[in-house]
């Protein structure tokens, strides 16, 4: 959700994601305390800046830097300059949330179009956009490598803090303006394994599939037999993340059915090792093969950290 939050007199536009913990668990919010105080003190260009946390009641929120510019998910979709973005939804309710307190203010979430948009020049990036036939549009490899060395060099960031990030899909990277040449990484899961929230389920149930149908495809296959999130976990989430980008579609993606029954039949040939299909029909580069497998492999400690993928030749390549 965005608000506007009066900080030393001077107000700034944020967002905020909330929780539901159990009331007044001074354990639960010491828990929060050390995973959330490391990420306050990370600033980096392609990392989206954790500010703080507030508490109400039986809720948690956590108040990040507010990015408008859209998401890679909806410029594959070709909707990054009209859609909302994630964190513009109107909220549902306020009525727990002691305003004057927190000296938190709802803002206007109407979208206007902005004067500027029409005139930045945008060629350099949409040239590697492509569009189409089904409605959808897909990047080419150049685009691909811009946004992949940034993510490496905010997934390196938060690896050597050990902070994983467990939920690395193209919704969560957003685009920090018009030009839609940089990019941030955010809504890092790190509530995961707070006792105090629900855990993960176990992913070989139907009801988990139904639930979590659109993002399961992201993980990795540890996650789901071991229910076990590492820094590797994160590295295979990354190269299905580079899939959707070169296809314009989801890994193990079907048109043809939306099947529960069909995800979960995914969920197993992960589980036994099989890697998310690589294209073959976009003559996709040598090296660009040779990275995604590396992220690909079933063994996590067989795949690359990444400091190390920074120096593979796919990133480096100019």
């Amino acid at each position: 959700y965005k608000c506007t939050v009066n900080r030393s007199d001077k107000q700034e536009i944020l967002c905020y994601k909330q929780y539901k913990i159990q009331h007044n668990n001074a354990q639960a919010i010491a828990k929060v305390l050390e995973q959330l105080i490391p990420l306050m003190h990370i600033d980096h260009e392609n990392l989206i800046k954790y500010h703080g946390i507030a508490l109400e009641h039986d809720h948690i929120l956590f108040f990040m830097e507010y990015c408008s510019h859209g998401t890679i998910a909806q410029l594959l979709l070709g909707t990054s300059s009209l859609s909302i973005s994630q964190t513009d939804m109107h909220r549902p309710s306020a009525s727990y949330i002691d305003m004057h307190r927190l000296s938190i203010s709802h803002a206007d979430t109407r979208r206007t179009s902005s004067v500027l948009s029409s005139i930045i020049d945008t060629s350099f990036i949409d040239k590697d956009i492509v569009p189409a036939s089904a409605g959808f549009s897909f990047f080419k490899e150049p685009l691909v490598q811009r946004y992949l060395r940034q993510l490496l060099s905010a997934l390196s960031r938060l690896h050597e803090k050990e902070i994983i990030h467990r939920d690395i899909r193209n919704v969560n990277i957003f685009l920090t303006d018009s030009t839609k040449q940089s990019i941030k990484l955010g809504d890092i899961n790190f509530v995961y394994d707070f006792k105090f929230m629900k855990k993960q389920p176990l992913l070989l149930d139907m009801e988990a599939v139904i639930s979590k149908r659109e993002s399961i495809v992201f993980y990795a296959p540890e996650t789901i037999t071991q229910n076990e999130t590492t820094i590797k976990s994160d590295i295979w989430s990354l190269g299905c993340t580079l899939i959707h980008m070169l296809t314009g579609r989801i890994p193990w993606n079907n048109p043809t059915t939306t099947s529960s029954v069909y995800y979960f039949r995914v969920l197993n040939w992960i589980a036994d090792g099989v890697r998310p299909p690589i294209p073959t029909d976009l003559k996709l580069s040598n090296h660009c093969i040779h990275f995604l497998e590396q992220c690909f492999q079933h063994d996590p400690t067989r795949r690359p950290s990444s400091q190390e993928l920074l120096e593979h030749p796919f990133v480096k390549l100019e």
